[in-house]
């Protein structure tokens, strides 16, 4: 069987997915006659997943200081 595979990047912060490529993978029929898909049985489709950072989120961290720059005091009102 042929297959159809999506390779996706998924962002690990907020879970947006993007395809970046759809490649072709021949089953060894197909692969003899030259032509995707020829083989008879179907083509299938998988998904390959990759975790990385998008821009959108990329540049929020670039907006927020680091927390350990972050120093808070807390006031007791007795």
């Amino acid at each position: 069987m042929c297959q159809y595979v999506t390779h996706l990047r998924a962002c690990y912060v907020c879970s947006h997915e993007e395809t970046v490529l759809i490649s072709e993978q021949s089953c060894k029929v197909a692969r003899r006659s030259g032509v995707f898909g020829s083989c008879g049985s179907g083509v299938d489709n998988i998904a390959s997943r990759t975790q990385h950072q998008c821009w959108k989120c990329k540049e929020r961290n670039k907006l927020v200081p680091p927390t350990r720059a972050i120093r808070t005091r807390v006031y007791s009102t007795v």
